[in-house]
């Protein structure tokens, strides 16, 4: 009769709020699936992905314990990486996804006002940089009480098509 006991520490974690979910390193935000492309699928060393991380091997080796037993996980994990970083490399998919977020913008905004916040949401910049930008002269707005409100087109003037 075997018995099966636990030696060591648990290396390998899934946490809801980390990496989606997907299997990682306890404490660092670093995937077995990352841990198993620069190894298995890539010319990495264990010592060297250990040194470049900031790992133990022990750390390493459990990655690629996990990866080994579930090789069909962690493989669709990088298949679907690879996937999404063709697909947003891809010229025209950007081409494509840059127009649908102007007729986002263009359904939610029209050319109605927008007040700082919006625009440094929408441009994914600070707001800090909307109000330098109208300080300098570079962006026109108007003062609505406490709110700066600007259009929605000379937003884009300044910043682009988003």
């Amino acid at each position: 009769m075997a018995i099966s006991i636990a030696i060591g520490e648990s290396y390998v974690v899934r946490a809801p709020g980390i990496l989606g979910g997907k299997p990682h390193i306890e404490g660092y935000r670093l995937g077995v699936h990352t841990i198993a492309n620069l190894i298995v699928r890539g010319n990495a060393s264990p010592e060297q992905v250990a040194d470049d991380y900031g790992l133990s091997l022990a750390q390493v080796h459990a990655a690629l314990a996990y990866y080994y037993d579930h090789p069909a996980e962690i493989d669709a994990i990088l298949d679907e990486n690879l996937r999404l970083e063709k697909e947003f490399s891809d010229p025209a998919r950007m081409a494509e996804l840059r127009a649908q977020a102007h007729q986002m913008m263009m359904t939610r905004y029209g050319d109605a006002d927008m007040t700082v916040a919006e625009i440094a949401e929408w441009y994914e910049i600070a707001e800090p940089t909307v109000r330098i930008a109208i300080k300098k002269g570079w962006l026109l707005a108007r003062k609505s009480g406490a709110t700066w409100l600007i259009k929605r087109r000379d937003a884009e003037a300044r910043w682009g098509d988003r």
